[in-house]
């Protein structure tokens, strides 16, 4: 099994729909790339973060990316090496 990093990603979200959609998002990803298949993610709508877990192959930056289509990301950051 490859190692994960963690990232934080504080995204623009003001409601239930916005979470959802960056959840629907990466859903999708998750299941069309086999690059991502093994992410895990969360959206916290109160702190406006959002937290994937990714193998370590994939870049930050992709996922950084794949966020911002879906509603604009203000700061990222690894939490774990």
């Amino acid at each position: 099994m490859s190692d994960k990093k963690t990232y934080e990603f504080v995204a623009e979200m003001s409601c239930s729909g916005c979470s959802g959609a960056i959840e629907r998002a990466l859903g999708k990803w998750k299941t069309k790339d086999a690059g991502a298949a093994d992410i895990e993610y969360s959206t916290d709508l109160e702190k406006k973060t959002v937290t994937v877990i990714a193998p370590a192959e994939l870049p930050y930056q992709t996922i950084y990316d794949k966020i911002n289509l879906v509603k604009p990301v203000s700061a990222g950051r690894e939490i774990t090496a």
